[in-house]
């Protein structure tokens, strides 16, 4: 048991680590949430299975709760302003690729409207986000949006990206 336990935290590990070095995300936190959850969660009961003096747990518990306390004390100014509250405006798939439009608030200041251009992996769990354009405003009038890292263009008029030679 304990080595399935191991096996499985390991990995989820290297899982993670891959998504991250290959700058991919999963589509909803809360299946970050629930990985990281098991990792901390299956650790602990095997830190506890182990046969080491009690007292070497109690320590070991005790600076656990307290860097733990650390990190949140030092993460509550964030956490109380938040970060941008994110609502999906519309979404397009096309081909291998996902566009987003989304309206951002922040803390302070005015809203913005942002373009991602994204590719979807792993049956939609997971995507890789190419490139982000910002618009102060909506217009229905204008139907193309630039993505100036990757060169390409999204028509949403016609619901087609179109891919641009290098001009540099």
């Amino acid at each position: 048991m304990k080595r399935r336990l191991a096996f499985l935290i390991i990995s989820i590990v290297v899982f993670k680590l891959i998504l991250v070095i290959t700058n991919y995300r999963f589509s909803s936190n809360y299946l970050n949430y629930a990985l990281v959850t098991l990792v901390v969660f299956g650790g602990f009961h095997l830190f506890l299975k182990l046969r080491i003096p009690k007292w070497v747990k109690i320590v070991s518990m005790i600076v656990a709760i307290g860097g733990a306390g650390y990190v949140v004390i030092g993460a509550a100014p964030y956490i109380i302003m938040g970060t941008d509250d994110v609502e999906l405006i519309n979404k397009w798939n096309y081909e291998k690729y996902q566009v987003r439009l989304t309206s951002r608030m922040g803390f302070s200041g005015p809203g913005s409207y942002r373009y991602d251009i994204n590719r979807p992996a792993l049956f939609g769990l997971i995507y890789k986000n190419l490139d982000q354009t910002n618009v102060s405003y909506i217009g229905t009038e204008d139907c193309l949006v630039e993505f100036s890292r990757t060169n390409m263009t999204f028509d949403k008029c016609e619901v087609i990206i179109k891919k641009h030679a290098n001009q540099r």
